[in-house]
């Protein structure tokens, strides 16, 4: 959860970071593959912090001699319905260049030329960036943008969920977080106590030395458990509303690619600074709030301190407590109280932070609390919609 340091690359490093793909990749001396046909989404900001997207509503393949053409969809509330008028999105590659026109009936209504940065996606799903002129009523004229290929945001919000009854009044979740190889112990514990857990996973660090595999996170769904979404790369904090939008929605459609619903977004402990890190309520009104409620059913972050919240949930979570922190008995106490208020807790751990026998016994509280009635057992997701018995 902690943020790495971060050092100035010598050239050679420059190279190593280029063929791992990292969130801030610079590129090698190939161009974009323009015969690759994918979704465009353009990002458009400003410096009081508004964003507007235009996204096609089908793949263009660019060509460097006219544009590729496509309808096109607004968004000026990015957690709220489209602009109703219909739109057509151009793009055109000219080299290691974008230029890209929004258009509204038969006139244009925003544009932009801008250079090529990185490879966020796939290959061949390249990141532009630049200025574009707008000519939106109530929309600066001038706004910075990033065209983004192959991570198109969700054209719908989230389903709704059914409420979840429950027989008991009080709910214990489980959170481990990070993806570490190590996270197999983890699910072996929990298999023992008959106890589910939400496991936080980097998209991107999947597979990596010393870090979790997909035929692990298969174990662990397969077993019951939730898979969410904790970024792409547990790095410092986005430095702009672009770098975020790629970490939150690139992270949700990484782990669609290897067939896991991230329902839930969990925030890293690494964004200890700017809008990205959901501290307060009011962070939740802004842009990056509402692109979180358009890709995921809940964020999980650092908004409250709260303990413990009443159940129903009705939108409310409880802060997540470190495990390793509580010895057995203050646990039974606090789950105890907790329960008899008709409460929801939530306990997290990273795998490896403590002697696996003293997480075992841990657990093992959890488990006998939730056979002597006290609490259910639910991932963070099915909390949020837990009904209790009536008092």
């Amino acid at each position: 959860m902690h943020a790495a340091a971060i050092a100035a690359l010598s050239a050679g490093a420059l190279l190593a970071a280029c063929l791992d793909r990292g969130p801030g990749d610079l590129l090698g001396n190939s161009a974009p593959d323009r015969s690759g046909r994918q979704p465009w989404t353009i990002i458009l900001s400003d410096d009081a912090g508004r964003v507007l997207i235009a996204q096609t509503d089908s793949a263009l393949a660019p060509g460097e001699d006219s544009a590729a053409v496509g309808r096109a969809t607004l968004w000026r509330t990015l957690d709220g319905p489209a602009e109703p008028d219909s739109f057509a999105l151009g793009v055109q590659a000219h080299g290691r260049r974008l230029e890209w026109s929004l258009r509204r009936a038969g006139q244009t209504v925003g544009s932009g030329s801008g250079a090529l940065l990185a490879y966020p996606g796939d290959e061949g799903a390249p990141r532009y960036a630049g200025l574009a002129a707008i000519t939106l009523a109530g929309v600066p004229p001038a706004m910075r943008f990033d065209a983004i290929g192959g991570l198109p945001m969700p054209a719908d919000m989230p389903a709704p969920v059914a409420p979840l009854p429950i027989a008991a009044r009080g709910v214990v979740s489980l959170r481990v977080d990070d993806c570490s190889a190590w996270d197999s112990t983890s699910l072996r514990l929990l298999e023992r106590h008959h106890l589910v857990a939400s496991f936080a996973v980097p998209s991107r660090l999947v597979g990596r030395p010393g870090r979790c595999s997909r035929d692990l996170l298969e174990r662990i769904a397969g077993a019951g458990n939730a898979i969410d979404a904790h970024s792409r790369y547990h790095d410092a904090a986005p430095a702009g509303f672009a770098d975020f939008y790629i970490e939150a929605v690139g992270a949700s459609r990484d782990l669609r690619a290897m067939g896991f619903d991230a329902a839930v977004f969990v925030q890293p402990g690494s964004w200890t600074v700017g809008p990205a890190l959901f501290d307060s309520p009011a962070k939740l009104a802004t842009p990056y709030g509402a692109l979180i409620r358009r890709v995921y059913r809940a964020l999980e972050a650092y908004q409250t301190d709260a303990a413990s919240v009443p159940l129903p949930a009705a939108g409310r979570w409880p802060y997540a407590g470190e495990i390793r922190y509580f010895d057995r008995e203050r646990l039974a106490a606090f789950v105890r109280d907790a329960a008899a208020r008709g409460e929801w807790v939530e306990f997290l751990w990273h795998s490896g932070d403590q002697p696996w026998d003293a997480l075992d016994g841990r657990l093992a509280v959890i488990a006998a609390m939730r056979d002597s009635g006290y609490v259910a057992n639910l991932t963070f997701r099915d909390a949020l919609r837990a009904v209790p018995p009536a008092p």
